[in-house]
């Protein structure tokens, strides 16, 4: 049971009725298996739990014993996205409470945004990885775990405390370049997932009671192809622009195919996998990278991988030819024009088209026998007018393909550094999000 770090993924958990429980953000973040993979490789010994899978469906033992028991000295746990903020802090002041000799650090998105406001007031926390986490992790590995006389200003991107109780940000910065990125090996580190077989089955909510856990029939994994995206859509924290405040990230960084490619082979034969879902679309307007992976697969695997794969734009025809030739019969291309309303997509979303654009592509992939998803929000300033359009653009996509799934889901929390927070009334907005603070307590209320 030893090990010198664990990455720790922790759901936003509330009850959502008498009896059951909802658990948001199940599924975690791809970076954990770089990260534990390039800490594997450098002779320590990680392991990434998924709290919830721990507590309710492993071996129910309560994390902070589970540390414990462990006997690791560093503990990393994701605060990724906003609406975990609650949830992942009281794990983590529960872990330290009961380690206190464990260094708690945390890594992901909204953590990265709020870095100093979190260090000034959650004392439980040692230190923060702002931005991208492969190298720094393993530094702070090797100057907690290794070096008898600890420097955290060898570790880049981290801010912590000092003796003084200042906090303090290192100068040294760290992003992910293409020979970097290209070389983590995410396949490798699922074998560090304790529970893997239930957790790749975790979905995005999953709803538990007394006697069943609602888990996916399916295991799948979340592919990196890359690190970026070219846009800034208003409703998303991780556009270009949000991307370099936060990581100082200035472009988008693409793996290799032949790279994406071998990783899904290695889980599809190895029975770690059984989808392979693509939720970053880099190139939106010719697809080159993903036609590339699957011209790949089709020609190693022979059309038996299924992939969910979500565009930002619409999926050209050279995509949808190799998609239908290389991929498993079941595999979807999902499509999120969010706005029913064209004007108001063309004022959102930066990859749009229009609503005949959209038809047209659900009608090919109708003629091709192509699966296809279409997703809408209910948006925060959502009228009569686009409640109107979507029931109409419904009722069209039913008629042209009665198989493709239209799903309508309420847009409810707001991305930090996303268009929306930072021009709340420009949009229609009226939650006033703006400090870490207001985020923590709304993710307690189970408002986000």
């Amino acid at each position: 049971m030893e090990k010198d770090i664990l990455l720790i993924h922790v759901p936003q958990c509330y009850r959502a009725e008498q009896e059951k429980l909802e658990l948001h953000v199940g599924i975690m973040p791809m970076g954990f298996y770089s990260i534990a993979s390039q800490l594997a490789k450098a002779g320590f010994k990680p392991e990434i739990l998924h709290v919830a899978v721990e507590v309710f469906l492993g071996d129910k033992i309560p994390i902070a014993e589970y540390v414990r028991k462990t006997g690791c000295k560093l503990v990393g746990m994701s605060l990724h996205w906003y609406q975990q903020s609650f949830d992942t802090l009281m794990v983590a002041e529960l872990i330290k409470k009961s380690n206190p000799d464990v260094f708690v650090f945390l890594g992901g998105y909204t953590a990265s945004v709020y870095t100093e406001e979190i260090l000034a007031k959650y004392p439980f926390v040692d230190a923060v990885v702002k931005g991208e986490g492969e190298v720094p992790c393993n530094s702070l590995a090797e100057q907690i775990i290794s070096n008898s006389s600890c420097d955290l200003s060898q570790v880049p991107n981290l801010y912590w405390r000092n003796e003084e109780g200042q906090i303090v940000k290192n100068e040294k910065t760290w992003v992910a370049n293409t020979e970097e990125l290209n070389s983590f090996d995410f396949a490798d580190g699922v074998k560090y997932l304790k529970h893997s077989d239930t957790c790749l089955n975790v979905p995005i909510v999953l709803e538990l009671n007394k006697t069943k856990a609602y888990l996916d029939k399916v295991k799948t994994f979340v592919v990196c192809s890359n690190r970026g995206c070219a846009g800034n859509c208003a409703w998303c924290g991780g556009g270009l622009r949000a991307s370099k405040i936060i990581t100082g990230r200035e472009c988008v960084t693409i793996r290799e195919p032949k790279i994406v490619a071998e990783e899904i082979l290695q889980l599809y034969k190895r029975n770690q996998a059984e989808c392979f879902y693509f939720c970053n679309d880099p190139l939106p307007m010719t697809q080159e990278n993903i036609i590339g992976t699957m011209d790949i697969l089709g020609e190693k695997a022979g059309g038996q991988v299924k992939i969910d794969y979500e565009c930002f734009a619409l999926p050209t025809e050279k995509f949808l030819q190799s998609f239908k030739k290389n991929l498993h019969q079941d595999s979807r291309v999902i499509l999120s024009p969010d706005y029913a309303s064209q004007e108001k997509r063309r004022e959102c979303k930066t990859f749009t088209y229009t609503n005949k654009e959209l038809l047209n592509s659900i009608a090919k992939m109708e003629e091709m026998g192509i699966k296809s998803q279409v997703y809408f929000g209910i948006m925060p300033d959502d009228d009569e007018a686009e409640r109107n359009e979507r029931e109409r653009l419904k009722a069209e996509i039913e008629k042209i393909s009665p198989e493709t799934g239209v799903l309508v889901q309420k847009i409810i929390g707001i991305d930090p550094l996303s268009l929306w927070q930072l021009e709340p009334e420009k949009y229609g907005i009226t939650q006033n999000l703006r400090s870490f603070a207001d985020y923590y307590e709304a993710s307690k209320n189970g408002r986000i």
